[in-house]
């Protein structure tokens, strides 16, 4: 597994437990997987006719050895991983910039060597289209799909460190229009739906709509933006009545948010974009099943991924957020809050070596801090440092290897909470064949 996905597997930090689910791993069904692939890559090679090709499909391997696997503070257990990740790509570029249609999909299928039982598959899936009149208005949609049971945590950091059955899927469409050579402005919706497999984790489920508007002033690369956006939050199975919630508890919310910031446009040094803002929230109940306060205070948010690129050799990338998260230990009759604001920064470095060299090096630190805390217990603060690395080798056009390197270090700044403490060390290497 290559640094990018280390990187998708950590942004989302949260406390986890050591708990083992069956996993449905028979080996019938790699077989079923690499066969479908395999007729996915023919259709694809089928297409590459006349010297005209619209895809590629990679085969990858990656070996990890993990010495936490489930993320526990006390009962540590390490194992060695394989990961075998077939994918495919398409891509139909239109005859003029901004008009495109593209797919892709990847299944990553990761094998145990001792504790089989947390075998998993990971499928995403994705697709999306682009047009832009010569008028200056332009669409944009895509939609992506996952189910998984790998012990990452969820989009909400629901269950790290457990193996988990769930699916999500999120749809965005975007419609802007581009006048004068100088101002922009763009409208969006996106819609995100989660769902569990285990009747335990259904009070996870829910649905997020988010409406907004955005106007931007052009600076030759520069664009300064002014945001607004609405966002509607649905816990749908515990308005059912599912593990003690009800209509009188659920954690059912909405959001406004206004942003302020900057986006750099794509051909420049700097690539990226940056927004501060202020949030407000409603909830629709006073508290919590475990009596815990729904914290209603406005907050400050912000959002930044901007990627320098100092030369041909060297980038950078600085990126950092801070945004309200539900708690998603709130199934426990022992949490302590009902929410915490995240707040993370971090910086990475990419420096290439003789053409076909690449090395990769990021930290990132990030902060939980819990929102009224019930009465007799601590202040909750929860601070991780995470480390990545990875040193890439470009054999040839469809040959690529790697080494790759993750540390990850959790920690509470009172003994209370020394159960979400855990360190996590995980280091491997890859080889992935590209057609």
């Amino acid at each position: 597994m290559k640094i990018a996905d280390y990187r998708s597997i950590d942004r989302y930090e949260s406390g986890g437990k050591m708990s083992i689910q069956a996993a449905n791993s028979h080996p019938v069904k790699v077989c079923i997987l690499l066969s479908v692939f395999l007729m996915l890559a023919w259709t694809t090679s089928a297409c590459a006719q006349d010297h005209l090709r619209f895809g590629t499909i990679g085969l990858e391997y990656g070996g990890e050895f993990n010495d936490n696997i489930f993320s526990d503070s006390d009962n540590e257990n390490s194992d060695y991983i394989h990961h075998i990740i077939p994918s495919i790509k398409l891509a139909f570029p239109g005859s003029n910039p901004g008009n495109y249609m593209k797919a892709n999909y990847h299944v990553d299928i990761a094998r145990y060597d001792d504790y089989s039982d947390t075998d998993y598959e990971d499928h995403r899936f994705f697709a999306g289209f682009g047009y832009r009149s010569p008028a200056g208005i332009y669409v944009m949609a895509d939609d992506s799909y996952q189910h998984t049971a790998d012990p990452y945590g969820s989009e909400s950091t629901y269950n790290e460190g457990v193996q988990t059955e769930r699916w999500n899927n999120t749809f965005d469409i975007t419609a802007g229009y581009d006048f004068a050579d100088t101002y922009t402005v763009e409208a969006y919706t996106h819609y995100f739906v989660e769902r569990y497999n285990k009747t335990l984790d259904e009070y996870q489920d829910r649905e997020r709509i988010t409406v907004g508007g955005l106007a931007l002033y052009r600076f030759n690369k520069l664009q300064v933006l002014g945001e607004l956006r609405g966002v509607a939050v649905d816990f749908n199975e515990q308005e059912d009545g599912t593990e003690g919630w009800d209509d009188d508890n659920s954690q059912n919310h909405t959001m406004t948010e206004a942003l302020f910031g900057f986006r750099f446009q794509p051909g420049g040094k700097i690539v990226g974009n940056a927004k501060i803002g202020y949030q407000t929230v409603s909830f629709d109940n006073n508290e919590d099943k475990n009596g815990n306060k729904y914290d209603d205070d406005s907050k400050m948010i912000v959002e930044a991924d901007v990627n320098y690129f100092f030369s041909d050799r060297t980038s950078f990338n600085v990126f950092g957020g801070r945004r309200r998260n539900m708690s998603v230990t709130a199934g426990d009759a022992d949490d302590v809050s009902s929410s915490y604001m995240y707040t993370y920064g971090g910086l990475g470095i990419t420096q290439k070596m003789m053409n076909r060299f690449s090395l990769n090096v990021e930290y990132e630190r990030n902060a939980e801090d819990y929102l009224d805390v019930s009465s007799g217990d601590d202040d909750k603060l929860l601070i991780t440092n995470i480390l990545r690395g990875g040193f890439d080798y470009d054999i040839n056009d469809w040959l690529d290897a790697g080494l790759t390197f993750s540390y990850k270090d959790k920690k509470s700044d009172t003994n209370q909470y020394e159960d979400d403490e855990y360190t996590v060390t995980r280091y491997g290497f890859y080889i992935e064949l590209t057609y």
